[in-house]
């Protein structure tokens, strides 16, 4: 009988030994999943801030139906835009781009494998005036969805002094 309530005893404390060392174990995964959370969220707010500040025109959109999920302030101000406006639209429901210079950067996409450097194209402000944009593309893949990041520079400027040039040293 002594027998029973000593084995008994000591079933009943390793039980416990065991049943402590797994809430400890699940308490440090907790934890280490608390810590990769937090770390993943500032690793986005610092992408986000990166994306938001930098001076050249910075978009998101789906590669599916092409509709802005992002656009940084420096894109805003080269279109005057609002983020409202644009925002789960395309360029073409906005105004941005002409069809047939859509349907060139559409090309474009395909012919490089959703991805370009350095293309120029044609798109104009809400105001109406037309830019010479020099665009750079790439395809990421985020949640199992495919989507398009590029930036976008003005190069009006400089195609008018370039043309200017050629025609005084004509």
């Amino acid at each position: 009988m002594l027998l029973v309530y000593i084995l008994t005893f000591v079933m009943l404390y390793l039980f416990d030994r065991v049943r402590d060392s797994q809430d400890q174990q699940s308490k440090v995964e907790i934890e280490e999943r608390k810590k990769s959370e937090e770390r993943l969220q500032l690793a986005n707010k610092q992408l986000f801030v990166f994306f938001n500040l930098n001076p050249v025109a910075t978009y998101i959109t789906t590669s599916s139906d092409e509709r802005f999920r992002f656009v940084n302030k420096a894109f805003l101000k080269l279109f005057s835009l609002e983020s409202e406006m644009i925002i789960g639209k395309t360029a073409l429901d906005i105004g941005l781009i002409a069809e047939d210079e859509l349907n060139r950067l559409g090309t474009q996409l395909e012919k490089n494998k959703l991805h370009f450097a350095g293309f120029e194209y044609k798109m104009k402000t809400l105001s109406g005036k037309i830019l010479d944009i020099l665009g750079y593309n790439e395809t990421i893949k985020m949640d199992g969805q495919d989507y398009y990041i590029g930036t976008m520079q003005d190069i009006s400027e400089i195609k008018k002094k370039k043309k200017k040039l050629r025609k005084l040293s004509e």
